[in-house]
């Protein structure tokens, strides 16, 4: 069957030799992840920290995790000849009324969250800020959006798609390409803590959820940039606790107010999406544009 009769997470598998080049691709991806990362937090971290900028990690942690989707564009190509535009969603685009319905979803849900947070924390008034900090701050704010595309484009868009191909039937390759990449993106974030790593595990399987129904990843985007601009402003500026993206950070059983907040706006999106006639397939004949050099399955 061509590429163009299925859905977002088996878009691939009508290329030819689809499963190897799945492996070579995801294989890929998290080379060049983890080397950015090392290079990011073995050389150019500690420079910056050690030159007077201890703030400046947040920020560049986000950088470092942005700095992968173009990379991401990239290897889909090289491993699967399909153009980058094709990772956005079924349609080929970044549909900008998915997410912006989205977003009307998930915004004041992590809104809330975050505002429940704040007032278990006790209603904190934020603390006294520094210069550097306040721009660190702002730094991360701007970056978020960048950070939580990267992530979405890389779990829930060519890796989820790179796994599926090792599968055959729809719902099998949906349920296995779901575990894997929720799996990798609860180990991603580096925590043994069981109330965190409940959160991820839940976080990417709703994040999955909705790429599924909606035929891309904008909803995802959006959803990920929500949840975590409100921990940078509740947990970073309110709390005055910087190690939000810190692994050795301990959860706690509060963890299941996000979990749940997760479930709620999956399905919002899955209503909203199924009201709107959300595209989950791609278009007849866009296959043939979509594939250049990887050719079809024969």
């Amino acid at each position: 069957m061509a590429p163009e009769a299925r859905e977002y997470h088996e878009f691939f598998r009508g290329i030819r030799r689809s499963g190897l080049r799945g492996a070579v691709a995801a294989v890929a991806i998290l080379a060049i992840y983890f080397g950015l990362a090392a290079a990011m937090g073995g050389w150019v971290v500690p420079a910056i920290v050690a030159a007077g900028f201890p703030d400046a990690r947040l920020p560049l942690s986000f950088l470092t995790i942005a700095a992968v989707l173009p990379f991401v564009f990239l290897v889909q190509r090289v491993c699967f000849g399909v153009p980058g535009r094709w990772l956005h969603s079924v349609a080929g685009r970044f549909r900008w009324a998915v997410a912006g319905r989205a977003a009307l979803v998930v915004v004041p849900a992590f809104a809330l969250l975050g505002a429940a947070d704040w007032v278990l924390d006790g209603a904190p008034a934020p603390p006294a800020t520094s210069l550097a900090m306040g721009t660190a701050i702002l730094l991360a704010l701007l970056l978020a959006p960048l950070q939580s595309m990267a992530e979405e484009y890389l779990f829930r868009g060519l890796l989820t798609r790179s796994v599926a191909t090792w599968f055959g039937p729809s719902i099998v390759s949906l349920a296995m390409s779901l575990l894997v990449t929720a799996v990798l993106f609860a180990a991603f974030h580096g925590t043994a803590d069981p109330w965190r790593l409940a959160f991820y595990l839940a976080f990417g399987v709703a994040a999955s959820l909705v790429t599924w129904r909606t035929g891309g990843v904008e909803s995802a985007s959006i959803m990920h940039a929500a949840n975590n601009l409100a921990a940078i402003v509740v947990t970073v500026w309110l709390g005055g606790d910087h190690r939000v993206a810190d692994p050795d950070a301990e959860g706690s059983p509060r963890q299941l107010l996000g979990i749940a907040v997760c479930a709620i706006v999956t399905a919002g999106i899955w209503i909203v999406s199924s009201r709107a006639g959300d595209q989950r397939r791609a278009d007849e004949g866009a296959g043939a544009s979509a594939i250049s050099s990887g050719g079809r399955a024969r």
